[in-house]
């Protein structure tokens, strides 16, 4: 008996897109491990980020895995202008820290210095990683994150 694995392809838009719909959540989990590290939901909120983009498909037309350059740009790249908004991002971490009763002395500019970093960093690793294998694990993702955080 043989087994057949066939891989799917998308079109860049299909793939962009599919990238893309998931990063408010994640940047959101990313910033309750900045704001967070220690917290007991930390296992989780890097399980959150890791189930969000974890894989993607091979381009239709090559039948090859996006470059890393256009990952990055349709994921932190679409909403890299939120984290550097002041008001949107002040907005987040209120409700971050009243739905989890905690408070920041962070100056929201080192806050959204510090924080942008981390998002350029875990996605230009990841956007390097999925352009090479299409796809990472639990445990790479996990790992990064704590180094980042």
């Amino acid at each position: 008996m043989k087994i057949y694995i066939t891989a799917q392809s998308m079109q860049k838009r299909d793939i962009e897109t599919k990238l893309s719909i998931s990063m408010t959540q994640t940047v959101e989990h990313l910033l309750k491990l900045y704001l967070m590290p220690n917290s007991t939901a930390r296992n989780h909120w890097q399980g959150e980020v890791y189930s969000f983009i974890h894989t993607v498909e091979k381009l239709k037309r090559t039948n090859k895995y996006p470059t890393a350059q256009n990952i990055y740009n349709w994921t932190y790249e679409k909403v890299q202008d939120l984290v550097t908004d002041a008001d949107w991002l002040q907005i987040r971490i209120d409700d971050i820290c009243d739905q989890y009763n905690v408070d920041t002395t962070i100056p929201l500019k080192t806050i959204m210095h510090e924080f942008d970093a981390l998002c350029v960093n875990y996605f230009q690793w990841l956007a390097e990683m999925l352009s090479k294998r299409g796809s990472v694990t639990s445990r790479e993702v996990y790992t990064k994150l704590d180094s980042l955080v």
